[in-house]
């Protein structure tokens, strides 16, 4: 059993994402990042590695908007020779920060939270369209990353002194469904792309 990354594992890591991003055939990922550092106004986001907690303390990373940063969780991250995991979450992060810093795009609704996450695990993936079982393997990352998005719009009396996961408890079914409903609905027009889809305007 390798066990999971040391803080100074992730930091050396966190040192060679460019690398690790070539290694792991993120195209997508590269030409997203050239983009990003042409532009001024899309400027690119510091990285950080740290053990999380509260509602993040399952994640593998996350994108903060207000901060503008990503955080790798180090706590989650299997300690592996080749660092595939390090490079595939930071992949999925680096989507979610160029929807925010790129595109403007930080609505935080269910039927958002669910095409964003869609775009992130898709190339996060490098997963083709019209497959059914890839298409799945999206749909199980959705329905762990949305969850609290969707949560809050199915949940009654939602409660903000607890964290997401305790509010859920209980409705589990019912998140899921709306997440499913609103997971059919766009799913062509958000996956394997970056931006808010036509699909979502309003």
């Amino acid at each position: 059993i390798l066990g999971y990354a040391s803080h100074l594992d992730c930091e050396k890591q966190k040192s060679n994402w460019e690398k690790l991003l070539d290694e792991n055939n993120k195209s997508s990922l590269r030409m997203l990042w050239n983009r990003m550092s042409e532009n001024k106004e899309c400027t690119i986001p510091p990285i950080e590695c740290k053990c999380c907690d509260g509602d993040k303390r399952k994640d593998g990373g996350y994108w903060n908007s207000a901060d503008r940063k990503i955080t790798i969780c180090e706590n989650n991250l299997p300690k592996e020779k080749n660092w595939t995991a390090f490079g595939s979450i930071l992949s999925h992060e680096l989507v979610h920060a160029a929807q925010s810093l790129c595109f403007k795009w930080n609505n935080s609704d269910c039927r958002t939270s669910v095409c964003r996450e869609i775009q992130a695990y898709s190339i996060q993936f490098g997963i083709p369209l019209n497959t059914r079982k890839n298409r799945s393997e999206i749909e199980k990352g959705v329905l762990f990353s949305s969850r609290c998005a969707c949560a809050k719009e199915v949940v009654p009396n939602w409660d903000k002194n607890k964290s997401c996961d305790e509010n859920i408890s209980g409705h589990e079914d019912a998140v899921a469904r709306r997440i499913k409903t609103e997971f059919d609905a766009p799913y062509s027009s958000c996956v394997h792309r970056v931006g808010k889809p036509s699909v979502l305007a309003k």
